[in-house]
């Protein structure tokens, strides 16, 4: 049995006065035209803007160095607002754990092995001697990432001289994104998804955490992974409370000024991703129709419609690295749009002939898994798999 999701608000006279006056309307989840394909490709933009500085070795100053850090990691955390959000929906729609899983595992594994096998000797050849030592080091470079749990970013001898030597940095994120896919099928398993209060308070937990960890350097790291997953969560908070969520460009706007503000002051600085990302949800479902024209124009629906944000993830940062260590680029202005260019083409054959083809052998595959999973139920007297998770209580 499919999974229902709550019911969206359909009429603006079920939305209070105050929230009218301000700008804000409900959400329709129903509406498959939205903006959120504008939205991630925009944030992975993002990241190929901050990191053409970083590579290039442009130093921020030291007054604006925490500036310099929350805006450079805009890009990445509201990955995760969206990602919550998004991943969550598939969740309350599919119809096993198996679904749930094969979903994730065909959306990041395929296309990730791809991108690996065709950049690593790729950067090998070209900006590297070649000896054996730098191929040794090549091969378990691709072991580890192909893992995802175990992420290295160098090969020895490759890139030799410049500011970075990391092949791959932005793939950091991805066992991360995987561990919350993680928890989340964990939340749904023990029936947490149906009661989203408790949801939505586990998710102001993490966040006091985060709060509590930050005032001590040496809590840097662990600080940095938890608010990943507050990130996530709250994603996902927002998402189990769609029908009743109100949104509006302008006030994530304000939210934003008012967190950064906040932040300023008490040096709390990571409450703005927060109100970013529900900025990022806002823009997402905003009716705007300059917004839905540039959603259109970007959809490419006339060379098939590629979803080309995976892609540029994937492939931005070793092409920003050999636009860098060939001297093609000398500057961050060249390498973002020499960038954007050539990731853009590596991105759509990813989409097309990578993501595509694999995310359509989702049913086959949980079929297989399913009627195997069946039979050993069956041969230990167990009963067969339930829906991933149940429609969220509607209840605060």
């Amino acid at each position: 049995m499919e999974v229902q999701e709550a019911q969206p608000i359909s009429s603006s006279s079920t939305v209070p006065r105050w929230a009218r006056v301000l700008g804000l309307s409900p959400i329709d989840a129903a509406d498959r035209d939205n903006n959120f394909y504008t939205v991630r490709l925009l944030l992975a933009a993002r990241v190929i803007f901050g990191h053409a500085f970083v590579l290039g070795g442009v130093a921020l100053e030291a007054g604006s160095a925490s500036f310099g850090r929350l805006y450079n990691s805009l890009g990445v955390n509201g990955f995760f607002v969206v990602s919550g959000f998004l991943v969550a929906k598939s969740l309350l729609s599919s119809r096993t754990m198996t679904d749930y899983v094969a979903a994730r595992v065909l959306r990041i594994v395929p296309a990730l092995w791809v991108m690996l096998f065709v950049t690593v000797p790729l950067v090998v050849w070209l900006a590297s001697s070649g000896s054996q030592g730098t191929w040794m080091s090549a091969a378990r470079y691709l072991i580890e990432n192909m893992s995802i749990a175990f992420v290295t970013y160098q090969i020895d001898g490759v890139f030799a001289g410049l500011a970075n030597t990391a092949v791959n940095g932005s793939i950091w994120s991805l066992r991360w994104e995987v561990f919350c896919y993680a928890a989340l099928a964990l939340v749904a398993y023990v029936g947490l998804v149906r009661r989203r209060a408790l949801v939505a308070m586990m998710t102001v937990a993490l966040v006091v955490a985060l709060i509590v960890l930050t005032e001590s350097a040496s809590n840097e790291v662990l600080a940095g992974r938890i608010k990943l997953c507050s990130l996530f969560f709250f994603g996902t908070t927002l998402a189990l409370y769609t029908e009743k969520l109100l949104v509006g460009i302008w006030v994530g706007v304000l939210a934003v000024l008012v967190a950064g503000f906040v932040g300023y002051f008490t040096e709390v600085y990571d409450i703005v991703y927060y109100a970013f990302g529900y900025l990022l949800i806002s823009i997402s479902y905003a009716k705007s129709k300059t917004l839905k024209s540039v959603t259109r124009f970007l959809q490419f629906k006339k060379i098939g419609s590629p979803d080309l944000s995976y892609g540029i993830f994937l492939y931005a940062f070793p092409i920003q690295q050999l636009l860098y260590y060939h001297e093609i680029t000398n500057s961050p202005a060249a390498n973002i749009a020499c960038t954007i260019v050539l990731t853009t083409i590596c991105a759509y054959f990813s989409s097309q002939y990578v993501e595509k083809p694999t995310a359509a052998l989702r049913g086959r595959v949980v079929r297989v898994v399913d009627g195997r999973l069946s039979k050993l139920a069956s041969a230990l007297g167990r009963p067969q798999q339930q829906p991933a998770s149940s429609a969220p209580e509607n209840r605060n």
